[in-house]
């Protein structure tokens, strides 16, 4: 029988409930079958992704002995699968499982450490300088540092991508959903809950991405007092979204690698100088497909349960208590 996979694969399996082979690929890691430019009979299709939430569809074995089934997510295509009648049972043997003695103890949960906040360093060696975090920690593909002078927060973002910051999203408000964009959350209100599930006033997000061409920061304030229309992302609502005129970002890319410096002023983040102490806060890197059309995959250094791509309304949302320290 076939299982249907939510990253655009399916999987085999016989009626008894052994694995037999993944169909079709993981969309953060293949083309989704929407860039085929052409349909040629015979054509294989093992190395592109259905895209997620493809949910429907038919996998049966047609009058003539083939298997057959009907995917697609924007359209209905009828597929051949082939090689199922070679597939044999083998006689099982004893497994032996041992954990060597010099494996050591891993995180099984709970969060970083904190990120101390430097000075107003900004400059091709401030990874050096201030020093920097690696994120996620399995397969480190980001690095950022943080700085700040009275006036601004400094942020500094290297990220390795095939794809080095492409968005090709028309609406500023939903770039995190069409390409590639490096994410920012800070709470500036220190006396609000560190165990918040919902944002309160004083929650900020800005993201920054490509638009038109250049790059932009966009500020999302979850809770401001007063808001009569609050900007609807799906069902979940933000009070207050806007581009930030006042950033100053440059981005550097290279292949395979970008870089990205931004200057905030602390007035865009409801703060009048620099803070001291310690305040909640994340950055994490939202990955693009290789046409920086779509998002595919999104990463965070503090929050590791954000990772939905398929869910408008659950993208436009925060949960500060995932958040960690920064100290100022």
């Amino acid at each position: 029988f076939q299982l249907n996979g939510n990253k655009g694969v399916r999987y085999l399996f016989t009626t008894d409930g052994l694995f037999v082979d993944q169909i079709y690929q993981d969309l953060r890691l293949a083309p989704p079958q929407q860039t085929l430019t052409k349909a040629v009979y015979d054509m294989q299709m093992q190395q592109v992704s259905l895209v997620d939430e493809c949910f429907y569809g038919w996998f049966g074995r047609s009058n003539d002995g083939r298997f057959l089934q009907i995917v697609g997510k924007d359209s209905s295509n009828v597929m051949e699968l082939r090689g199922i009648k070679s597939i044999e049972r083998l006689a099982g043997s004893s497994i032996s499982l041992s954990v060597p003695a010099t494996v050591q103890s891993v995180k099984t949960g709970g969060q970083p450490a904190g990120v101390e906040v430097a000075g107003n360093l900004i400059s091709d060696a401030w990874m050096q300088r201030a020093g920097s975090r690696a994120f996620p920690d399995e397969d480190p593909k980001a690095r950022f540092s943080l700085g700040a002078d009275d006036t601004t927060f400094n942020l500094r973002v290297e990220v390795t991508d095939d794809s080095p910051f492409v968005n090709n999203g028309d609406d500023p408000l939903t770039l995190f959903k069409t390409g590639d964009a490096v994410d920012l959350r800070l709470a500036i209100n220190p006396d609000l809950a560190a165990t918040r599930a919902k944002p309160a006033a004083g929650d900020v997000r800005v993201l920054f991405a490509m638009h038109k061409g250049k790059p932009i920061a966009v500020r999302y304030r979850f809770v401001v007092a007063g808001t009569k229309q609050p900007v609807a992302f799906g069902r979940y609502l933000i009070d207050d979204v806007q581009v930030l005129t006042g950033a100053s970002i440059d981005v550097r890319r290279e292949k395979g690698t970008y870089s990205l410096s931004a200057r905030i002023p602390w007035t865009d983040l409801g703060l009048q100088k620099r803070p001291s102490g310690k305040l909640l806060g994340d950055v994490g890197v939202i990955f693009s497909d290789a046409t920086g059309s779509r998002n595919v995959s999104r990463s965070y250094y503090f929050d590791q349960r954000s990772q939905a791509v398929s869910d408008l309304p659950t993208e436009a949302a925060v949960v500060p208590a995932r958040w960690g320290p920064f100290g100022f």
